[in-house]
């Protein structure tokens, strides 16, 4: 998942736009921009400075989108198009939903449309069976920059992130559950949930 960051102030005027999970092995600098690229010569991040100078954008977690694209193909001439609305954040529903002995956590199998469920250790206490919440999954990057990445806690196996609204920088007062988000019930399966992003 592609995932832009901008904030003129603690980012230097730079805006960080993150492409791939793999390392860079070797860097590109340029004036105005630099790359890094991986062992296979592919895009890994791109970071483009003194963005202000050129376009005006809103501080936060940005979505990707024509616009920015055009704008990152005009500096860098590399086109992005590909990973426009390419969203691994998305509306599920806990399906079950057990305790793991001896710990706060829970095994959960979370419908997440299409057919698919995914098995999510969750620590939340308010997680249960049949609410709808936004979940993470593998190869989602969280607002704070954390990839969203397989694992296994207590012995279970979690393909993915059941996330609170702190986690995703959302109003508080929206969102005031303590815990992961609770969704209302006209939010479907499945859908694209993209409420953290800044649109630009």
């Amino acid at each position: 998942m592609t995932a832009l960051f901008y904030n003129k102030t603690s980012l230097q005027d730079t805006l960080i736009i993150h492409v791939a999970s793999e390392y860079a092995t070797k860097v590109s600098s340029h004036d105005k921009f630099c790359v890094g690229y991986d062992a296979k010569n592919d895009v890994c991040f791109i970071n483009i400075f003194q963005v202000s100078s050129t376009i005006s954008l809103s501080s936060g977690y940005l979505k990707l989108n024509a616009k920015l694209c055009s704008y990152i193909m005009s500096v860098t001439k590399i086109d992005l198009h590909k990973h426009i609305d390419q969203n691994q954040f998305v509306v599920g529903q806990v399906i079950s939903c057990e305790n793991i002995a001896d710990t706060h956590l829970h095994s959960c199998q979370v419908a997440i449309g299409n057919n698919k469920t995914l098995d999510i250790v969750c620590g939340a206490k308010n997680v249960k069976s049949g609410i709808k919440t936004v979940v993470a999954e593998v190869g989602a990057i969280l607002p704070n920059g954390l990839l969203i990445k397989p694992n296994k806690l207590m012995g279970y196996q979690s393909f993915g992130m059941l996330c609170s609204a702190r986690e995703l920088n959302l109003s508080l007062s929206k969102y005031p559950e303590s815990g992961i988000v609770v969704l209302d019930e006209h939010y479907q399966v499945g859908q694209s949930f993209d409420e953290m992003f800044v649109i630009n």
